[in-house]
């Protein structure tokens, strides 16, 4: 077999030292968009210091991310994410989708602003792409030392 020819075994090493760095250093850095709930943890773990209590989440539902942001991770409806950033705690704040987001912002003049977002997507609904929002109230200033520039 072509494993036991050295010339062969000599080419095969000589292609995997090739593709080796094109895979490590391009393709699997590109896979990180498949995984959103690890990107939604992380960008709202900037905010603990502020706020130590998770983000709500409306529009994505995986369980992965109350694994990575905390079993106390709310999943909610519309009306609770409305109903969260109206919650008068400091550092009250809701993920979602940005559609929605758009829509709520316009509706409520400027009221809530974005502190971050992630892109990406939801390997279990399919190839298209996720847009997801994080906002928190304008007037919340406990957020307001966590916040990084973008």
């Amino acid at each position: 077999g072509a494993f036991l020819d050295p010339v062969a075994d000599k080419l095969m090493v000589a292609a995997a030292l090739v593709l080796m760095p094109a895979l490590t250093r391009v393709t699997l850095p590109g896979l990180d968009s498949l995984f959103l709930s690890p990107r939604m943890a992380a960008l709202d773990a900037r905010f603990d210091a502020c706020a130590p209590f998770p983000a709500v989440v409306h529009g994505y539902a995986e369980m992965s991310l109350a694994f990575y942001a905390g079993s106390d991770t709310r999943f909610v409806g519309a009306e609770g994410a409305w109903q969260a950033l109206s919650d008068p705690r400091p550092g009250a704040r809701a993920f979602l989708p940005a559609e929605m987001g758009e829509a709520l912002a316009a509706r409520n003049g400027g009221a809530i602003h974005v502190l971050g977002r992630v892109e990406g997507i939801n390997y279990n609904e399919g190839p298209e792409t996720r847009d997801f929002w994080l906002f928190a109230r304008r007037s919340d200033h406990a957020l307001a030392p966590c916040r990084v520039a973008e």
